[in-house]
């Protein structure tokens, strides 16, 4: 028995390191004349790492091409590309779903300095208080739920209708690669759309001071 990899899946990492594309993978099990169902994976971005500043507006679908979205309760709701946000601007949701939401939304590799603070802003919209969502930002050395331990912003209800922006801080203590994840943890029992937009990572000019001893 092996497996087949078809379509975009033919796009691999070690072949193509200087490609930064969102590929998702259909896997299929082939035996003889056999041949399983196909099962398409989560999308991922692969190739090379980002230099700040880095700016998201989600101008078209093809804004998507470049992270990475995980599915992980594996329930076919996750995060998409929205064409209108209600005020005629695009952006990406994720919408209702019969079970509580566990899905990432990760950016591509960007490359971070030592002692720079980078400035991290997005804009969130809800459907309103009848519908509260949950959002969390965190970042890790690999675009997977498991590399994500370091926090942004910590784990937040929101009720608005109207965007609010949001602004967080990233220090490291040392150069490197990080995958910055949003992370939607919505109830099903009350979740019914959350938005997102306008995502941008700058570095300041001044470094982050040290820490006071």
């Amino acid at each position: 028995m092996k497996l087949g990899i078809l379509g975009t899946g033919k796009i691999v990492r070690e072949f193509l390191p200087w490609l930064v594309e969102h590929t998702p993978f259909t896997v299929q099990a082939i035996s003889g004349q056999r041949k399983s169902e196909s099962v398409k994976s989560n999308s991922i971005s692969f190739g090379d790492v980002l230099e700040p500043p880095y700016y998201q507006n989600f101008e078209n679908a093809n804004s998507m091409n470049t992270l990475t979205v995980l599915d992980e309760n594996n329930d076919g709701t996750t995060w998409s590309f929205l064409e209108n946000d209600g005020s005629n601007q695009p952006a990406v949701q994720i919408s209702y779903a019969e079970d509580n939401h566990d899905d990432w939304l990760i950016l591509p590799g960007l490359n971070l300095k030592a002692g720079v603070l980078y400035n991290v802003t997005y804009r969130v919209a809800t459907q309103g208080s009848s519908y509260p969502e949950e959002l969390e930002v965190k970042y890790g050395a690999e675009p997977t739920a498991a590399a994500m331990i370091h926090e942004v912003a910590s784990k937040t209800e929101y009720t608005n209708q109207d965007y609010v922006t949001v602004k967080k801080e990233i220090v490291v203590d040392k150069d490197q690669v990080a995958y910055i994840g949003f992370h939607c943890t919505s109830s099903a029992d009350w979740c019914y759309q959350l938005i997102l937009n306008n995502i941008s990572v700058v570095g300041n000019s001044l470094k982050a001071p040290d820490a006071i001893t």
